[in-house]
Formats: C-alpha cells, structure tokens, sequence
C-alpha cells in the first residue's frame, strides 16, 4: 500500500491511497469462505455453496468493505505514525468513487481531504502577567452544590397545584384588549422552568395552579421577566412588555431532591 500526502495551503492537505490486491486479497479470500460456511441456498446444503456462485453475489460488497477497512486502519496509522497534527477526521473527496468497478478492477486509489492545525508560536515571559485567583468556599457555596447534587439524584413527580422549582408545560396565547384570546395572534405551547425566573411577582403568577387552570399574565407583571419570555414564544420583548397573555396549564412536573444521607 502506498500513501503520500499533499499539502494544498497551510490549513489543507490531501492524502492519497494506492492499494493493490496484496493488500487486501487474503482478508478478502477469508471473508468469503466465512459467507459461504454460513451460506443457506435453494438446492444446497448449508456450507457447501459453490465459492463461484458465493463470489458472484456477494463479491462486490465484500471486496468494498474489506477496502474500506483497510483505508480506515491504514490512514489513522500513518497520522498517527508522521505525527500528523489534524483537526476532525479525513473526509473521502466527492465522488471520489464513483467511477470504481468493483466488479473487475484491482488496483484502487482513494483521496481524503484533511485539515491541519494551525502552527501557533507563543511566547511568554516574565512580563506576563497572570490574576491568581483565591476562591472562597463557605457555607452557602457547600449548600448549593449538595442541593445541585440533591436535584440530579432526586424523583421527578408532580402534585395538586404547581408551585415554585416546578416545570410547567401549556399553551401561551395572547389576549386582545377585552381580554379575550386575540385572532391571529402568538399561540404557543411552552414549557416554564419557575427556577428561570427570577423576578418574585412574575414566578408567584405560575404558583398555585391546578391542570387545565387558566393564568392570567397581564403585561405590566410580564415585563418584569420579558426577556426570558421573548426567548420561549419567539417574540420581542417590546412585544411581551405590552401585551396581556394567558397561559393554559396542561401538566407540570416536579423535581423531589434525594434525601442526604450514605
């Protein structure tokens, strides 16, 4: 097998692949007696398939799977062995096989495109300058972590009337201004994390409320938390800083921390 490298620019490089049937003839040849061992045709016994007739049908995708492993193996080696730096892996140049024959030719050639790293030259001296940073670990930063710790091993249920932590599921509509849902207007099934929201008055709005219970967000409370809003329905936040919206709760779920203990 021969593989040589070409370098485009910098940044690119092709890798090319000569293979001949001394490369891939013996695995080939153990490919098929394994297919006709286990080969269960009209008119034979099990394993005793003509090895002409196993070729004939199933040659041509042997041949090309037993290639394609063979360039796999072989290319990852030689990045490996010239120590190669590449960013992702070699991508097979378009229809770079599209002219094969599979059936009657012997000798291939294969072509991958190749990114390289950039070189970086960094230097550094004495006259960097680097902030160490001390980080205090109290009371409060311990707490936090073991609840995070609590909520990742915790139960997920529910319970009769949503409150805050929980995860709400519904329909968000806009109202028009007799408080009636507006025709044609921002109709849009969500979910709402209360932890997201910061703002107390706007969270207390979701808490409370049982399935199917119809919320009324009127817009001055909305602008509190409209950015976060914006981003679940889509819209701008002018828009929810001046719109009355309804949200119909259809489920919501609740995260029980794991009790602390061994």
């Amino acid at each position: 097998m021969n593989i040589t490298k070409e370098n485009i620019d910098e940044l690119n490089a092709v890798i090319k692949v000569k293979v001949t049937p001394d490369d891939y003839q013996a695995k080939y040849d153990t490919a098929l007696k394994n297919i006709q061992k286990k080969a269960n045709m009209p008119g034979f016994r099990q394993g005793k398939v003509p090895a002409g007739l196993v070729k004939k049908m199933y040659g041509k995708s042997v041949l090309a799977d037993e290639i394609n492993k063979l360039l796999n193996d072989s290319i990852y080696q030689y990045i490996s062995e010239n120590k190669i730096d590449a960013l992702g892996s070699p991508l097979p140049q378009e229809n770079n096989q599209s002219n094969i024959d599979w059936e009657n030719q012997k000798e291939f050639e294969f072509a991958y495109e190749l990114g390289l790293a950039p070189k970086i030259n960094m230097e550094i001296s004495s006259k960097v300058k680097l902030t160490y940073y001390l980080i205090k670990v109290d009371e409060t930063l311990i707490d936090k972590y073991v609840l995070d710790l609590r909520k990742r091993f915790g139960k997920v249920g529910t319970g009769e009337v949503s409150e805050a932590g929980d995860l709400l599921n519904g329909d968000f509509v806009e109202l028009d201004k007799d408080g009636n849902i507006a025709a044609g207007g921002i109709f849009k099934t969500i979910s709402v994390y209360l932890e997201s929201i910061k703002n107390e008055e706007v969270k207390k709005l979701f808490a409370g409320w049982k399935v199917e219970d119809k919320i009324k967000l009127p817009a001055e409370k909305l602008k509190l938390e409209a950015e976060y809003i914006s981003k679940l329905i889509g819209s701008n936040v002018e828009k929810i800083a001046s719109t009355d919206f309804q949200f119909t709760l259809k489920n919501f779920t609740r995260m029980t921390p794991a009790d602390v203990n061994q």
